[in-house]
């Protein structure tokens, strides 16, 4: 992170290893390889002394660099055409290793796959079990009413 009064963020020059950082990532984190990193910044007339960090692998690290007064002479800014150090982004984390398969070959997809198709099964039998039983109960009905209305129900 830089960090400079009165100057905005397009107009400060952060180098790492000699090679400029675009001004949209300035002020936010930036990955960087494990190893020694020499960092430095300037602007306008300003610039920071040379501050240089071992980074280790996985570690999150902060560099202030103070921009100040310079005092020998005057270095300009990296020209307009200049072209920013090509930005890798990194992963901070590596994905968790895919699934395994089990000692029998059948992965848990696999193997939720196969229950839930189970399931399902059991389902429908049980839906198609209850529909045949209402249907022999609705007859049974049908019949008693038939006989009711049969023996009370006055015939017009």
């Amino acid at each position: 992170m830089v960090n400079a009064e009165d100057v905005p963020k397009e107009k400060i020059h952060v180098m790492i290893d000699g090679k400029i950082i675009p001004p949209a990532l300035v002020g936010i984190p930036y990955p960087v390889d494990p190893g020694e990193h020499r960092f430095q910044a300037s602007a306008d007339r300003q610039e920071s002394s040379d501050k240089t960090l071992t980074v280790t692998e996985g570690s999150k690290e902060t560099v202030v660099l103070t921009l100040r007064a310079r005092t020998g002479p005057e270095v300009p800014p990296p020209p307009p055409g200049a072209v920013p150090a090509p930005v890798e982004l990194k992963e901070e984390e590596p994905p968790p290793p895919a699934a395994e398969a089990s000692s029998d070959g059948m992965s848990g997809m696999m193997i939720g796959a196969i229950t839930s198709y189970g399931l399902g099964a059991v389902g429908a039998g049980l839906g198609i079990f209850m529909m045949l039983e209402k249907n022999s109960k609705q007859s049974n009905l049908d019949a008693e009413i038939d006989a009711f209305e049969a023996a009370y129900v006055p015939q017009q």
